[in-house]
């Protein structure tokens, strides 16, 4: 009671305020419980999009290192052989200064001291050809690789804006985004190009994946068919005669058909730096895939067994690649070429002995034997 009044208490507001309350706390304890939920999903969410920056990171990196390479083999090529050595030794000093491997440039140092500057001159080309197809150089005579040009016809109906940022993009300038392309393009409202876009895409890859083939196809099978074919052929003119000299003469046959496939190609140091993109290069994989089958193929159809397991290694291990000069390569293939004599031969095999050839191939034989010293 004050000042001579009794005051009421404000049951139902009180009862109000509580229940008020007690919603607020349920409101609480479900956002909470919310956001306990979505947490891992940020956490993901986070993780892809460091993924994402490291991809670009990586990509920007090895663009950086084919630009460099490049621009080494263009410097070399504008100088004398007498200025190359100085030339390679300053930029394998500028590499490891910055903490890059510098192998492939020490090999390629190698070659110059040894006077060997057609092969170096060789893998040089290749690069440049590389640079001018990606669009990093610029063709001779100032036309537009075909990929620029394609690259051009992609943004036609971008906006200026648009297209300086795909541009810069390209050139690794600017990062590509990070985020849901869904997003970005419906924010953006480009739905109907980006359709556009990835339709001329997708069918440039298609047409540049059959033209490939269909290129690649016939020249890879005819080098196979022709080494499988022979030597399959010369087995079954044998008989029921399965002697050592015959045998020796059908893997002799085989393998000048593989050799000539790969000296049609251009490897060596530089080589090794760069994915398969020539039509050659591409040939020489093919042709090094199938050296091993081609050769197991030709002793099991000889009766002579199959390989064990350390024969396989030895020989897989020795297979030449597109990173090996034509000086390894054609080590590695005389090694091959005596473990397989001694696989087939107890003995040195007479050059009297009848070996089932024609003249005209045994004067072949001859002269691969003579290309890679053997006997």
């Amino acid at each position: 009671m004050a000042n001579g009044q009794f005051h009421v208490a404000d049951v139902v507001g009180n009862v109000r305020q509580g229940q008020q309350f007690a919603v607020n706390l349920d409101q609480q304890q479900a956002l909470r419980e919310r956001q306990a939920q979505l947490a891992p999903l940020q956490l993901q969410s986070a993780q892809l999009g460091v993924q994402q920056q490291q991809q670009q990171v990586s990509q920007a990196e090895q663009r950086s290192a084919l630009e460099r390479n490049i621009q080494t083999a263009l410097e070399l090529k504008s100088v004398p052989d007498n200025q190359k050595s100085a030339v390679m030794t300053r930029k394998i000093s500028e590499g490891e200064a910055a903490g890059r491997d510098m192998s492939q440039s020490k090999q390629a140092l190698e070659l110059i001291n040894a006077g060997r500057f057609e092969e170096l001159a060789q893998g040089g080309d290749q690069l440049i050809e590389i640079g001018e197809r990606f669009n990093i150089l610029k063709p001779k005579g100032g036309s537009q690789s075909a990929e620029g040009k394609s690259f051009e016809n992609l943004i036609a109906n971008f906006s200026a804006a648009d297209k300086t940022k795909a541009r810069r993009v390209k050139a690794g300038l600017d990062p590509r985004m990070v985020g849901s392309a869904i997003q970005t393009i419906t924010e953006q409202g480009i739905e109907t190009d980006i359709a556009n876009v990835e339709k001329v895409i997708t069918e440039a890859k298609e047409i540049g994946k059959l033209t490939a083939q269909h290129k690649l196809k016939p020249v890879v099978d005819a080098a196979v068919i022709a080494a499988v074919g022979q030597a399959k052929a010369e087995v079954a003119k044998l008989g029921e005669e399965r002697s050592s000299v015959k045998t020796l003469a059908i893997y002799n046959n085989s393998m000048s058909n593989l050799t000539k496939a790969l000296d049609n190609t251009i490897t060596g140091p530089f080589i090794g730096l760069t994915p398969a993109l020539t039509d050659n290069a591409q040939i020489a994989d093919g042709a090094i895939a199938m050296m091993l089958p081609l050769m197991k193929d030709v002793f099991r159809g000889a009766g002579e067994g199959t390989f064990t397991e350390g024969d396989q290694k030895i020989l897989t291990d020795m297979i030449p690649t597109r990173s090996d000069s034509a000086e390894a390569r054609k080590s590695k293939i005389m090694f091959i070429d005596e473990l397989i004599r001694a696989r087939l031969t107890t003995a040195p095999v007479a050059e009297a002995q009848p070996s089932g050839l024609s003249e005209a191939e045994q004067a072949e034989l001859q002269q691969l034997r003579a290309e890679f010293g053997g006997q």
